[in-house]
């Protein structure tokens, strides 16, 4: 199979992933309220959790992963709810267009617009417009990170944190130059996801991979907090992406969990998903403390929004 040959098929299985996975989420009982939100794409689906008590409250924005292909915005419901019953926070999950179909920057653009909308709308929401966090998980993780350099760049609006989760930060580097994995996130997969999403000079811009930012571009944006995976083909964008916000005088929380695979979080707060739909070779990658990780993950990140939030 050509590598043309292998991005259309991939394609093709994200679009399938994502139908299923909308279907499977039809009887999910959520904890936040769906809403739409006016984007320059027309409207796009967030689910908003309110916060319970004094208002105005900070937000933080939650955005799902997936290979800027998959996922759905109700996947992570489990995930905001415990961030919104832990801080006592507004949590809202952004869904976004995704690519095939939707290339770059299509969902970039819905997540900005959509952080725009509510930053606008921050009264009728009860959100504190300054102290608003983004916060996401791999492809996410990607724009939670981008949503930070264009917070700086456009001066449109400001945050007070980025939280990422094993993100993805480099789509310019081949596959094979990150991994020889034979199951889960491969070098073929790697290709695959970054070929329908950009053409290679885009994906090496800082809006795409953020680790090409310079310092100079860097300085000056929200302190961040990253969680590495240690068996995880990104990790090594992610432990470069500290030094370089380090150099920039950006303040970084770090938390490294050595035996974690990548999506550790997501597979183990939404496992009725993730985990059920694994195949025999895939669940060998999975460790058997995975709830034990994703527990002490989450209370990382928890802590870090809090940190920082009142810094």
């Amino acid at each position: 199979m050509t590598r043309s040959e292998a991005a259309k098929e991939f394609g093709i299985l994200s679009r399938e992933k994502v139908d299923a996975n909308i279907k499977f989420a039809e009887d999910m009982e959520l904890h936040g309220k769906k809403i739409q939100v006016p984007c320059r794409s027309g409207m796009q689906e967030a689910i908003f959790y309110p916060a319970g008590g004094k208002k105005p409250a900070p937000v933080i924005f939650e955005i799902y992963g997936g290979c800027f292909s998959q996922g759905y915005v109700a996947n992570n419901d489990r995930m905001r709810t415990r961030m919104w019953e832990s801080t006592g926070y507004n949590v809202i999950g952004l869904d976004y267009r995704k690519s095939p179909d939707h290339p770059y920057p299509c969902g970039l653009e819905d997540v900005f617009d959509a952080v725009c909308y509510f930053h606008d709308h921050a009264d009728e929401y009860g959100i504190d417009r300054e102290r608003m966090a983004t916060w996401g998980h791999s492809a996410g993780g990607n724009f939670a990170c981008v949503l930070a350099l264009m917070a700086k760049e456009t001066g449109r609006f400001s945050l007070k944190a980025q939280l990422l989760d094993y993100p993805y930060l480099d789509a310019y580097i081949e596959g094979i130059e990150k991994t020889t994995a034979s199951i889960g996130l491969t070098a073929e997969v790697l290709d695959a996801m970054n070929d329908i999403y950009a053409d290679k000079e885009t994906r090496h811009g800082k809006y795409l991979s953020p680790v090409y930012a310079t310092a100079e571009e860097l300085k000056g944006v929200a302190p961040a907090a990253i969680v590495i995976c240690g068996q995880d083909p990104l990790r090594m964008e992610s432990e470069t992406m500290v030094q370089h916000f380090l150099d920039a005088g950006v303040p970084v929380l770090v938390r490294k969990f050595p035996t974690a695979s990548h999506g550790f979080l997501e597979h183990w707060f939404f496992r009725e998903w993730y985990m059920d739909t694994l195949s025999p070779e895939e669940r060998v990658g999975i460790p058997d403390n995975i709830e034990e990780l994703a527990e002490e993950g989450l209370a990382f990140v928890i802590s870090a929004a809090k940190y920082f939030m009142e810094l």
